[in-house]
């Protein structure tokens, strides 16, 4: 949630809003986010500019690019699904909102693919079952003002990644469009196994292949000793 930019700290920051409810108690409205640059001078920071309230609820993710930045919050009263706000930081005393785009799933991972296309990694909660579904999404956003989904790739119903949390875990090969991040799936059977995937021309995403890791059957020994019991 913090980026350095031509001599220019930006950062993302969430407040909690309350207010006063009917009978003058006061209780808890919403949660509110917004960008804020700041910059160092004789070594004090001071505040540059301040967006307006992004919309949506709980910050999701941030990913600055240069004199872009990304920032995926919750949908009000929608659990499971989010909203991808493009903000300009091109004038860092005015960081404004150019643009938005509602997106199925909880979006924390954005990886820009140059100025025209955003990769995101989103996982949607199902409060019923207790599963997650994973999918990867490629948002077009060479118009800041408008940006579109391209494509969505599911990579499992029931379905983790450690890339939800973790750039590192999504490594890319960028002159060949071609990338790759660890998949845990629990349906049908549990499998621990690396995606490869590659991104066309035309911003369509496809598997390539997969390693799956086989673990093989535990013996009750093994068992013990994997859940921490004595032997």
């Amino acid at each position: 949630g913090v980026d350095e930019y031509s001599g220019v700290l930006s950062t993302v920051t969430q407040r909690e809003v309350y207010g006063p409810d009917p009978g003058g108690e006061l209780v808890y409205l919403r949660s509110s986010s917004r960008i804020q640059t700041l910059k160092l001078e004789q070594g004090r920071l001071s505040l540059l500019g301040e967006s307006a309230d992004l919309p949506g609820d709980y910050l999701l993710g941030t990913r600055f690019d240069g004199e872009r930045a990304y920032v995926s919050t919750n949908r009000p009263n929608l659990s499971g699904d989010g909203i991808l706000s493009v903000i300009d930081l091109s004038d860092p005393a005015s960081p404004k909102v150019t643009g938005g785009l509602e997106l199925s799933g909880q979006g924390s991972l954005f990886v820009p693919l140059g100025s025209e296309r955003l990769l995101t990694l989103a996982q949607r909660y199902d409060s019923l079952t207790g599963s997650a579904s994973l999918a990867l999404q490629v948002v077009d956003v060479q118009d800041p003002a408008a940006p579109t989904l391209v494509d969505e790739l599911a990579l499992g119903s029931n379905a983790y990644s450690d890339a939800t949390y973790d750039a590192r875990a999504l490594s890319i090969h960028a002159d060949e469009r071609t990338f790759a991040l660890p998949l845990q799936n629990y349906d049908p059977v549990n499998t621990s196994s690396l995606e490869v995937l590659q991104l066309s021309d035309s911003g369509e995403l496809s598997r390539l292949g997969s390693v799956v890791h086989d673990q093989g059957e535990r013996n009750l020994l093994e068992c013990l000793i994997y859940i921490g019991y004595p032997t």
